[in-house]
């Protein structure tokens, strides 16, 4: 996910996010949580879709091995 859109979902600027994520002090502690809670959404997020096109891939590879064997 940009920055951009990252920014976008939590309400505040691209350069916040960056500051966010550089470690600068200038950003407030509720402002660096919110991003930083965007962010964590969308890795759970793309974790869980990785997860399941995996178990999904298997499957696939193993109903097609099943289906020439026979």
């Amino acid at each position: 996910m940009s920055y951009k859109k990252i920014a976008e979902l939590a309400g505040v600027s691209s350069a916040t996010v960056t500051k966010v994520f550089s470690g600068s002090h200038e950003i407030s502690e509720e402002t660096t949580n919110r991003v930083i809670s965007v962010a964590k959404a969308h890795i759970v997020q793309n974790m869980r879709i990785s997860i399941e096109d995996q178990r999904t891939s298997g499957w696939l590879m193993f109903a097609k091995k099943f289906a020439f064997s026979l």
